[in-house]
């Protein structure tokens, strides 16, 4: 059976590409555990953007993914801020090479709070969480 593996799964400011094709070096901006949102109205704050790389390992095939976000420190314990996960594009590994990286641009992610943030990244038949990135907002502009 088939299975997709994520090594490296980091959440940062920006990414870069040099070059496009299949082993795309990327460059990761702004790579730290906290993070800021932006206000967008009196007591709503949001990261305007935020992305994530992956890497991914698995045997040739199609593997579908998809990202969702909890507030670890709500009130009452965990609080999902997407509503539902965000389908992510296909991750496609093709013979011989069983390393794929990709990078996702995030937009518009509500920030609920001051707190720590888990993005989890759930794929494969299963649906089960291959990876999880941990975000923390120290404080609210």
């Amino acid at each position: 059976m088939a299975r997709l593996l994520v090594h490296h799964f980091v959440a940062c400011e920006r990414v870069a590409v040099s070059r496009a094709g299949p082993d795309n070096p990327y460059t990761l901006h702004g790579v730290s555990y906290g993070m800021a949102p932006v206000a967008v109205a009196p007591g709503q704050y949001r990261f305007d953007e935020l992305w994530l790389f992956a890497r991914y390992y698995a045997p040739p095939g199609r593997y579908r993914v998809e990202v969702d976000a909890v507030w670890l420190d709500g009130p009452g314990g965990e609080v999902g801020v997407l509503g539902l996960p965000i389908p992510l594009p296909p991750v496609v590994v093709a013979a011989p090479e069983p390393v794929v990286s990709r990078a996702y641009r995030l937009r518009n992610i509500p920030v609920p709070g001051i707190g720590r943030y888990a993005f989890r990244l759930h794929g494969g038949r299963r649906n089960r969480v291959l990876a999880e990135e941990f975000v923390l907002v120290r404080a609210l502009p």
